[in-house]
């Protein structure tokens, strides 16, 4: 059993363990009892109703749940960070990089609403977000980079302006493929997920590369 299964299975061994240890949420009775058990209805929907609060906090407070929550925390943070040092000092960060952050707040917020609702994160359903958003930051590029050719024909060249819609390209049909796999074996699905994985790493690698030279700019 891997992790992604084991988290649902601790999740309602916890809700169980909840379930037994808090009053109201098992009703267990006697022959003798169930007249008056049936006579107070009202009180047994009430306390079902707790039993049901208390199983819904449970969940919320789950480890995935967490997780997620500190997972967005950080990412606001760092995006709080960045803005501040490009009001400092103008430019210390490629327009690109702040985008890069704020979307991966916006990541972040879509892992801690599916975690919220169902207990753990469905990694699937998080990387076709991630692929949305891949999406929006090479449609924010391409503009920007347009933009910068109207104003001044050296601001951007026509092989950057053909590299960014290559990438946008790219990124539509890696989005569509992963829509596409929705009804699909785990198998396939994680296949995705895998190069989804790879395409991130890589463009890590070229940031960090990029960066070490003073060259982030010119490709973010």
């Amino acid at each position: 059993m891997n992790l992604r299964q084991l988290v649902p299975c601790l999740s309602m061994v916890a809700l169980a363990l909840s379930a037994w240890l808090h009053p109201g949420l098992v009703q267990v009775g006697t022959a003798e009892q169930a007249s008056a058990e049936r006579s107070e209805l009202t009180s047994d929907d009430g306390k079902a109703d707790q039993g049901k609060d208390t199983a819904k906090e449970a969940w919320q407070d789950s480890f995935a749940v967490r997780y997620a929550k500190l997972q967005l925390r950080l990412a606001e943070l760092t995006l709080k960070k960045a803005i501040d040092m490009n009001r400092r000092m103008p430019q210390t960060l490629a327009p690109g990089m702040v985008e890069q952050f704020a979307d991966d707040v916006d990541f972040a917020k879509k892992q801690v609403e599916y975690a919220s609702q169902h207990g753990e994160v469905d990694s699937f359903n998080v990387w076709i977000h991630q692929a949305e958003i891949d999406v929006r930051i090479q449609e924010s590029r391409l503009k920007r980079i347009q933009n910068a050719a109207r104003i001044s024909k050296e601001a951007a060249q026509p092989i950057d302006i053909e590299r960014v819609k290559l990438s946008l390209d790219i990124a539509k049909l890696r989005a569509e493929r992963g829509k596409s796999l929705v009804s699909a074996s785990p198998d396939e699905r994680l296949r995705w997920q895998i190069e989804m994985i790879s395409e991130q790493m890589r463009r890590l690698d070229n940031m960090v590369t990029l960066s070490l030279q003073n060259r982030l700019a010119e490709f973010f």
